[in-house]
């Protein structure tokens, strides 16, 4: 029987929200699993809660103080490699706000099931706003190409929500060390399950994902290829970000796990094509994927922007 297990990184979470959470995971139809929760934050002021009372002695969840703030990334990280050490086969993650459905952990396990070694899933969300539950789901909403699961997709951005997704616990065993170029946990394990396994999308809300103010990433609809929000930065910085982010997390990638196929070097690395392989890549993808294609325009540009002091970087590094 697959032993599950749930890492929960929580910081200074709201009193109710972390009780339905929590009230949520332990009225999953599957049952097999423990709950590690890394606090970010003192645990004695969980104490002063009286409906967490039950959750703090019950021998399922496993509670954690951190002796100094890891921040969301590092937190996550550890509550990943403490739940290795309960023997565990597979492995989900909880952020401390949201609300899962009774049978997010048996229909994750019904997928997961029939993958080969290596692998992830992960599930479609509802959205919980004002404490009420939206039929609307959030790929709907993001027009989420979740089918473009390549390894190169990942690179260009993410599309897995760390709250949904449940994956093979060698994963974490192989690789236990989240690089400092890649911003989140969430983004990291896809890529290795998409590298040495398969990614699964399962087209079903299993849970509903509390969108405020505090969140570490919202959902955001996708409106339009053109459409920049008001209160973003300039374009062109936006742009450069962009591309800086993918620049990084492939060089983590290639100082982790050996160099990348040189096509993927070209684009992610080199400076060479001058943003024409992100083009292409986004032309390929105009139609079927659009979000997938925004991020490969911008890509683009913020690539061919950087590409000076790309040059000089790289010139610095040579023997």
């Amino acid at each position: 029987m697959t032993k599950i297990g749930i890492a929960l990184a929580a910081y200074k979470p709201h009193p109710d929200y972390f009780y339905e959470q929590l009230l949520s995971i332990r009225n999953q139809e599957y049952q097999n699993w423990n709950c590690i929760v890394t606090l970010d934050s003192p645990v004695k002021d969980l104490r002063k809660m009286p409906k967490l009372e039950s959750f703090l002695t019950d021998s399922k969840f496993i509670w954690i103080e951190n002796e100094v703030r890891l921040g969301a990334k590092k937190n996550f990280e550890k509550a990943i490699q403490k739940v290795l050490d309960l023997h565990v086969d597979a492995i989900a993650c909880a952020d401390q706000d949201d609300i899962w459905f009774p049978n997010k952990l048996a229909v994750c396990l019904d997928f997961y099931k029939e993958l080969p070694s290596l692998s992830l899933v992960h599930s479609d969300m509802n959205l919980l706003i004002a404490d009420k539950i939206s039929y609307e789901t959030a790929w709907k909403l993001e027009k989420r190409g979740v089918k473009n699961s390549r390894p190169r997709h990942f690179i260009v951005r993410n599309m897995v929500a760390g709250c949904s997704m449940l994956f093979d616990a060698n994963l974490a065993r192989r690789f236990p060390v989240i690089p400092d170029g890649v911003h989140y946990h969430d983004h990291w394990y896809p890529y290795l399950a998409a590298r040495y396994g398969r990614v699964v999308p399962i087209p079903k809300a299993l849970y509903a994902y509390r969108q405020h103010g505090n969140n570490e990433l919202g959902v955001t609809p996708f409106k339009s290829l053109l459409y920049v929000p008001n209160n973003s930065p300039g374009i062109l910085e936006k742009c450069r970000a962009n591309w800086n982010k993918s620049y990084s997390f492939a060089l983590s990638v290639s100082q982790t796990d050996g160099p990348l196929p040189f096509l993927d070097r070209l684009v992610f690395i080199y400076p060479w094509d001058f943003g024409i392989g992100f083009l292409i890549l986004g032309l390929i993808n105009l139609r079927k994927d659009p979000a997938i294609a925004r991020a490969c325009f911008s890509r683009a540009i913020g690539k061919v922007l950087e590409i000076p002091s790309l040059i000089r970087q790289q010139r610095s590094v040579r023997p």
